[in-house]
């Protein structure tokens, strides 16, 4: 009976041995991981200032908000929403640029050289040139 329970204590002593190594790898994981981004935090902070993502007084804020994870991930996120609508936003100034191919094209796909050889050929369509213009001019 009493190597039964001296098997038992040995056992116990090599699970919590093996727990508080465990623990001790993953404390010492974490502590390196916020060593690091402490690091770079005024680097980050800098650069938002001089990308004029954010004013002078707002650099504490900045900061602290940058000190923790979820603060981080919420920086992130409202980044990425701003990066999104950026993309998604139409100025005067895309007039030359690529259109949406429904209005370029008549809802049929296909451009008009396609249909007319003749280039310069006047038909009742809107092109999608001629929408981007207009919505540039505030008619449309």
């Amino acid at each position: 009976m009493n190597t039964k329970i001296a098997s038992h204590a040995v056992s116990f002593v090599q699970v919590a041995s093996a727990f508080a190594k465990r623990a001790t790898d993953e404390l010492t994981a974490r502590r390196n991981a916020e060593k690091q981004a402490h690091a770079q935090l005024a680097e980050t902070v800098e650069l938002m200032l001089k990308a004029a993502a954010i004013k002078p007084e707002q650099k504490e804020a900045a900061a602290s908000l940058l000190g923790s994870h979820a603060g981080t991930m919420q920086l992130l996120k409202k980044a990425v929403e701003k990066i999104a609508e950026n993309k998604a936003t139409k100025t005067a100034g895309d007039l030359g640029g690529p259109g949406d191919l429904e209005t370029a094209t008549g809802g049929n796909g296909e451009h008009e050289l396609a249909t007319q050889p003749v280039i310069g050929a006047r038909n009742n369509q809107k092109r999608g040139s001629d929408l981007a213009f207009m919505r540039g001019l505030g008619l449309a």
